[in-house]
């Protein structure tokens, strides 16, 4: 559940706010262990530093939230991200092209 506290420092920020959402269908994201949230949120969590790169936001003013839906058809995950300095951050087609890459070519272990 999203706090209401959550909810208020979003719509509050005044710098740009990206949403992501990496989607699977059923049968790959088993095929790829990608079955259970600990997989998503490794995933997640392997790719958070190719997002904020790609998105120019340093590390250390990056704020990042992410929900697991695991439906029936299509497990995916929907990302939030910003940075605390609302003057830093953006996206090109260009990063967004290599955060895409960045998911596709994630070869680290699941489960």
């Amino acid at each position: 559940d999203v706090s209401i506290s959550l909810i208020k420092e979003i719509a509050n920020h005044g710098g740009n706010v990206w949403t992501h959402v990496v989607s699977l269908r059923r049968d790959n994201a088993q095929a790829m262990g990608y079955d259970n949230l600990k997989a998503w949120r490794e995933l997640v969590k392997r790719q958070i530093p190719n997002i904020a790169k790609n998105q120019k936001i340093d590390m250390a003013n990056l704020k990042w939230y992410a929900a697991f839906h695991d439906k029936k058809t299509n497990p995916h995950v929907h990302i939030i991200v910003y940075s605390d300095n609302e003057r830093e951050g953006f996206l090109t087609n260009h990063g967004i092209e290599k955060i895409r890459s960045g998911f596709a070519n994630d070869r680290t272990s699941r489960g």
